[in-house]
């Protein structure tokens, strides 16, 4: 109201005054609101009534928030990390939004790709997952932008961004878990093991090993910094005192621990003496061989590796100079003095290969500090068409 109370007002005479309604932003174009005005008099029980019906009649209004405006969250390597944002009308006509993600680097997805029709001043929420992908180092992060247009005005909408972080974890594995060798009094028994880090950030790993009769070094000590998914090899020598008996042992446990962590992982280590020569020696068979096949075929060779040392031995396979694709199993065996094993290689030939094209692969039995090798050769054949003939008999 402009005044209240009003008057005083004289006898038989008047006075004016002025009524406000204020319309809402947000009104709908042509609502109404009814309001009754009472003016009741002072010195009696009188009182008169005013009706009033206001009519809200404006150009179309189209707005929006978008909430939150930023957001962060952190998940596992491989874990999904879900956002929900909300729409909220702050315009004065009913309205849908389009959702669109950029700047999305690593797998994201909307549960909708629009909301809507939504009233004015109401609200409506969609989500936004992410997947944080398996090789993602920790602290590393993707931010992204997520928007919301107008469908009743294309010119008007709203942006929020979310930045999803990797969750830092830790883990290690130490190979093999044990081992045992054999060597002379007098001499070196050299152990390779295989640190990996299986932990989605850098680490650095300290070795130690167990109270030991026989002398025990490390070739590096702390191993690394190793980085995340990634591995080092370090080598463990045991010296075998000069006059130990034969058949004399000593156990060793090596232990490596994280240094960004309270991890460990460790490897026992059998050394045993010997005071028979030990010899070496690994021959794989046959040492030439070929093979053919039509393009896109499989070609399988049979190869034989036999320790010829003295003395039990792990031996590695492996493959190499070859550009077709190769296999072979296994890769890795141990085996007694003169004991045997045998080895599965497969070469594809490629589809487009043609006719007298030839792939030679080396393959290589390595036991310790000796080695043998095999050059298998595959050929691609012709192919051969031949017609199909029909002949009518009376």
């Amino acid at each position: 109201f402009s005044t209240n109370p009003v008057g005083p007002v004289a006898p038989f005479s008047q006075q004016d005054f002025e009524v406000y309604v204020t319309i809402p932003l947000a009104a709908p174009d042509g609502t109404q609101d009814v309001v009754t005005v009472t003016a009741s008099s002072g010195g009696s029980l009188l009182s008169a009534q005013s009706v009033l019906t206001t009519t809200a009649s404006s150009a179309p209004v189209y707005n929006l928030n978008l909430t939150p405006t930023t957001v962060t969250q952190s998940g596992d390597n491989n874990a999904t990390v879900v956002y929900t944002f909300t729409v909220q009308n702050t315009g004065n006509q009913s309205d849908s939004y389009t959702l669109s993600l950029n700047n999305d680097d690593w797998p994201t997805s909307l549960s909708t790709s629009s909301v809507g029709p939504v009233a004015p001043s109401a609200s409506a929420t969609f989500q936004i997952s992410v997947t944080v992908p398996s090789g993602a180092f920790g602290k590393t992060f993707d931010q992204a932008n997520v928007t919301a247009q107008s469908q009743g005005d294309a010119s008007v909408s709203a942006t929020s961004a979310f930045t999803t972080e990797v969750t830092t974890s830790y883990a290690m594995r130490l190979t093999p878990a044990s081992d045992s060798r054999i060597g002379n009094p007098g001499k070196t028994v050299t152990y390779t093991l295989s640190l990996y880090n299986d932990s989605n950030i850098t680490d650095t790993y300290n070795l130690a090993n167990t109270a030991s009769a026989w002398p025990v070094a490390f070739s590096i000590n702390p191993v690394g910094p190793v980085a995340p998914f990634g591995q080092q090899d370090f080598e463990v020598y045991v010296t075998i005192p000069a006059g130990t008996l034969d058949g004399e042992q000593d156990i060793v446990t090596v232990t490596a621990s994280s240094g960004g962590s309270l991890l460990s992982a460790q490897s026992v280590l059998t050394t045993i003496a010997t005071t028979q020569t030990i010899t070496r020696g690994v021959e794989i068979a046959p040492p030439v061989s070929s093979g053919n096949g039509a393009p896109g075929s499989v070609v399988n060779y049979t190869l034989t590796v036999t320790n010829t040392g003295s003395i039990t031995d792990s031996i590695t396979l492996s493959a190499s100079g070859n550009s077709w694709s190769t296999t072979l199993h296994p890769t890795l065996v141990s085996l007694p003095s003169l004991g045997q094993a045998t080895v599965s290689i497969s070469v594809t030939i490629p589809s487009a290969a043609t006719a007298g094209m030839s792939d030679t692969v080396t393959i290589q039995a390595t036991a310790t500090g000796v080695s043998d090798s095999s050059l298998l050769t595959t050929i691609s054949n012709y192919r051969l068409y031949l017609p199909l003939v029909f002949k009518n008999y009376p």
